[in-house]
């Protein structure tokens, strides 16, 4: 079965004296995946360094 440390398994019942046992198969993440989630989430125009500092400082 090539199961490995930290693998997910799903009992499945079958019937009252039987279960089955799934493998969970993680889905390879492409870290790649991650450029540009930021433009797809803050559609606004990009801050300048400065706004940035202001609105941390008025957090103080």
């Amino acid at each position: 079965m090539h199961l490995k440390t930290g693998q997910k398994l799903r009992w499945e019942p079958v019937s009252e004296t039987e279960v089955r046992i799934v493998v969970e198969v993680d889905a390879v993440v492409d870290p790649l995946q991650a450029l540009g989630f930021g433009r797809e989430v803050r559609t606004d125009a990009p801050r300048r360094t400065a706004e940035w500092m202001d609105d941390i400082r008025d957090g103080e």
